[in-house]
């Protein structure tokens, strides 16, 4: 009897694991999407109004040396 629980309980955590693991594919599938979305949008965003990319500044503004130095 005990051998029958085990497999039952056996069977619904695989049960359980497999939905999971497709649900979680489904929600990084969606996630990625989402973020491939407004990569394209910023990019049209930035192609039609090039006078927006004023407001960002260089990442290094002294180049990768200073940076080198630092660490």
């Amino acid at each position: 009897m005990a051998v029958l629980i085990a497999l039952f309980f056996l069977y619904i955590n695989y049960r359980g694991a497999s939905e999971t693991g497709k649900i979680g594919a489904i929600m990084t599938a969606g996630q990625t999407l989402f973020l491939i979305a407004i990569d394209v949008v910023g990019l049209v965003v930035a192609i039609r109004d090039p006078s927006r990319l004023q407001n960002f500044q260089s990442f290094l503004p002294f180049g990768w040396s200073r940076l080198f130095i630092t660490m």
